[in-house]
């Protein structure tokens, strides 16, 4: 069994086709959304009203993180001298790709006031790393 949140609210699309009602549910642990469901209006109160097996559209996704932990740190990386600081962004993305190590994601985020920094002369960069991990057992 997985800890677990769930969300019910409404959603911003009020197309033809849309389906004005979402569910999220989310693992707690691994921090990921893994199934969102869309209902109508009329579908959801069949549901809240004890219908069983209504129908609904599902996304799932990040199935393989489902039951894991998500552990994250932070990857520095030195910046080539000279970087346009136009395309400091996109340069830093594709250093930390390369130095991240085997298992984990960079992430292309570099827009916080310590993404970039010096020292001792240096340019770097920073960014968040994650992973999912097997659940320790106890």
């Amino acid at each position: 069994m997985i800890k677990g949140k769930i969300s019910i609210g409404k959603t911003s699309s009020n197309g033809e086709n849309a389906t004005p009602i979402k569910i999220e549910l989310r693992d707690t642990d691994a921090v990921i959304e893994f199934a969102i469901i869309y209902l109508s209006l009329e579908n959801y109160a069949q549901v809240i009203t004890g219908l069983s097996h209504v129908e609904c559209d599902i996304e799932v996704r990040d199935l393989d993180k489902v039951g894991k932990v998500r552990q994250q740190d932070i990857l520095v990386i030195e910046m080539p001298q000279e970087t346009d600081w136009k395309k400091q962004k996109e340069i830093a993305y594709e250093i930390a790709k390369a130095k991240c190590p085997e298992g984990w994601i960079a992430s292309s985020y570099f827009n916080s006031q310590n993404s970039f920094f010096k020292k001792d002369g240096k340019e770097y960069a920073q960014t968040q790393i994650v992973r999912w991990v097997e659940k320790p057992t106890t």
